[in-house]
């Protein structure tokens, strides 16, 4: 089941995979101006069916399950975009990224096929680097 922080109204929504985050950002926002969800899989979010159509920045890791979950946000009907870690932070910092394994690899191919610009550009990334970034990784993670 989801879990909400915030108001239901806000114009500013962020949905994030894990909870460490969730009750990071919940000292860190405005309730009175953002709605924070957390989903440990993205179907639970159908049943927050006023979440559709609305915008929303998904924070997750940069790898095949963080792609996959933005991809069901979407398809939820969720105008969500990619808040983890950029492609960017990977290249200043390769010390702090995970080879990827075969299998994972298949899926981030697959997910490189997609007509989703964003996600296909990431996915590209990965597949092309043949690494990957978790958002404990990024500075702000690790206060």
């Amino acid at each position: 089941m989801p879990v909400l922080y915030g108001n239901p109204n806000a114009k500013q929504i962020l949905i994030v995979e894990k909870f460490w985050i969730f009750d990071r950002l919940k000292d860190e926002i405005d309730p009175r101006k953002k709605l924070l969800v957390y989903a440990s899989k993205p179907g639970e979010l159908g049943k927050l069916g006023f979440l559709e159509g609305k915008r929303a920045k998904f924070i997750g890791d940069l790898d095949s399950r963080g792609l996959g979950f933005l991809l069901a946000i979407r398809r939820l009907g969720i105008n969500a975009r990619f808040a983890g870690p950029r492609p960017s932070d990977a290249k200043k910092n390769p010390g702090l990224t995970i080879k990827i394994n075969p299998s994972e690899m298949k899926q981030l191919k697959a997910l490189a096929n997609f007509r989703d610009r964003e996600i296909r550009r990431l996915a590209e990334f990965l597949v092309k680097t043949g690494r990957k970034m978790e958002i404990e990784a990024m500075k702000w993670a690790r206060k």
